[in-house]
């Protein structure tokens, strides 16, 4: 556990009340009033109920990054499918209850997943990029680490490999393999397979040995793209390294 993060990330406080606590205190302090309370708590989330018997009250106070209306969503979910199960199915198992409300249902299933969105039907990927290229080809296309490419830079590169590759033979229905490192060499590679017309089959180098073996004796790739530093892990395979 890093410096900075608390042993405890949240405390839930139950207590049980009477139905007048909340008026404990004009019952007893007649002739004072009021002037100001404030509630403070040492972890991230806490989150009181006080049981009333006949009704629950749910307070949550959180971190400022934490929204409490939500965390107090959350348990009102939570308790009404509590309820709602000990009526109906008193039987049901715990883990099978629901915590989100149709509301927060439908955001996260939803809303946060309406993603969709219209691209030109009658336009390949590779064609799409060429694109951007020239809308803007001094902006940032990835970056890695501590490098970058720029779109211009990146096309350049991509049409190298390209051409290398149709050299090869490397066209439609034609199948790369490729091996590299999380990198800017792996974004070439597979936008250089697209250029050339192929289609790339991608390797992990973290893979054991006879996986990799595997897969390349059932795709039967005519080429394989590596780094340098990779050769050893396919020394049992003809391989060609873009750099």
């Amino acid at each position: 556990m890093g410096p900075g993060v608390p042993l405890f990330t949240t405390l839930l406080n139950y207590r049980y009340r009477a139905p007048d606590a909340g008026r404990e205190w004009d019952s007893q302090a007649a002739g004072t009033r009021k002037v100001t309370s404030r509630l403070w708590t040492s972890y991230p989330i806490t989150i009181s109920i006080d049981d009333f018997g006949e009704d629950l009250l749910l307070t949550v106070q959180s971190d400022r990054r934490i929204d409490p209306a939500r965390m107090t969503a959350y348990m009102a979910a939570a308790v009404q499918s509590l309820v709602t199960a000990l009526e109906r199915v008193p039987d049901t198992s715990v883990a099978g209850l629901s915590v989100l409300s149709k509301q927060e249902s439908d955001l996260l299933l939803r809303s946060f997943n309406a993603t969709a969105t219209s691209f030109p039907s009658d336009r390949k990927i590779h064609q799409l990029f060429e694109a951007q290229v020239e809308r803007d080809p001094g902006a940032v296309a990835v970056f890695c680490a501590d490098e970058s490419l720029s779109y211009a830079d990146l096309n350049c590169k991509a049409n190298q490999l390209a051409r290398y590759l149709r050299k090869r033979g490397v066209g439609p229905d034609v199948l790369v393999a490729v091996c590299i490192e999380r990198s800017l060499d792996m974004i070439v590679s597979l936008l250089g397979v697209l250029k050339a017309g192929g289609a790339y089959i991608p390797l992990d180098p973290t893979h054991p040995p006879d996986r990799l073996a595997h897969i390349l004796a059932d795709a039967r790739p005519r080429i394989i793209l590596t780094q340098q530093a990779l050769r050893p892990v396919l020394q049992d395979f003809p391989v060609n390294s873009p750099s």
